[in-house]
């Protein structure tokens, strides 16, 4: 079958249906992922790459990796993930009590910290991402994995945001495993980390009473 030959001005065209499908023009990974357009890297080849491209078509942002549109983006991404935290912060919280759960916790050599070290039956620490698709997911992982490899408790990435299904995570994950993730370290989204509280340590007893910080 012959190559299909793609102009500017069909790439255009394949650029505003994705923008009349999805109120917005795509970026490289959704480009790559987008059957009826051609590769970032063709885009690259033919027309110097996709902020030329996105001159040339006279679209407003045309870098969508510098200047207002990557600061509006960073701000959003950066509430998100503080949100999830918080979220996830409130769920242990409520189930261990505020004083057996740090924040930012500090371990080994002290060069390493968790967003979360939760003192229990059983120790246990919680590492919470935002993502908005599988592709962010996979990236996020490829930079975490490493760094906790030499955590030595029992240690979930809770996943939040986007559409990552726990099916679509245990297939990644199972193509991660043989190196940097231990056999206690999980991965799971939101969600499914919901429905394993009831399996995790139980909490420890305090002999007295102590009262919140809001």
């Amino acid at each position: 079958m012959p190559p299909i030959l793609h102009t500017l001005k069909s790439v255009k065209n394949g650029f505003e249906k994705y923008y009349s499908l999805n109120g917005r023009y795509p970026t490289a990974l959704e480009i790559d992922r987008c059957e009826y357009l051609p590769s970032s890297r063709q885009i690259q080849r033919n027309w110097g790459g996709l902020k030329k491209f996105r001159e040339l078509i006279g679209l407003e942002i045309s870098d969508y990796s510098s200047g207002i549109n990557r600061h509006t983006i960073g701000l959003v991404s950066n509430n998100n993930a503080r949100n999830t935290e918080i979220a996830v912060r409130n769920i242990l919280i409520n189930i261990y009590g505020e004083v057996f759960v740090h924040e930012e916790k500090k371990y080994g050599k002290l060069r390493n910290r968790i967003d979360f070290f939760i003192y229990a039956s059983n120790n246990f620490g919680v590492e919470v991402f935002n993502t908005s698709n599988r592709d962010t997911f996979m990236r996020n992982m490829y930079i975490k994995m490493p760094k906790y490899v030499d955590f030595e408790y029992p240690l979930y990435y809770v996943v939040t945001g986007g559409n990552v299904t726990q099916e679509e995570i245990d297939k990644s994950i199972n193509n991660f495993k043989s190196s940097y993730l231990r056999d206690n370290h999980y991965c799971m989204n939101i969600d499914h980390f919901n429905k394993h509280i009831n399996s995790l340590p139980k909490p420890l007893i305090m002999k007295d009473k102590y009262s919140h910080i809001y």
